[in-house]
């Protein structure tokens, strides 16, 4: 079972959203605004981080029961035509 295709195009929101922080966090460094101006975008950043990775996770975590549950019945599947030979 193949991961979808929407989990690699997060990963690609999430690599333009850091990207796009991290420039304003170094243009506004680079204008002279000091880091009590930045540090509320870097917190958000970093909650926004750690949401994408809980999503992420959680997403896996049912991406492998689904695999998982799958993959059992097709083993019962197997087992019970091997039964059904033997008779």
């Amino acid at each position: 079972m193949k991961p979808s295709a929407d989990t690699s195009l997060n990963w690609y929101f999430y690599i333009l959203y850091s990207a796009f922080i991290w420039g304003y966090v170094v243009v506004r460094l680079l204008c002279g605004y000091s880091w009590d101006n930045i540090l509320p975008v870097l917190i958000v950043w970093f909650l926004t981080c750690i949401a994408w990775y809980v999503n992420w996770s959680l997403y896996t975590i049912k991406r492998l029961e689904l695999e998982n549950e799958h993959l059992r019945s097709e083993m019962e599947e197997t087992s019970s035509k091997k039964e059904g030979n033997d008779l």
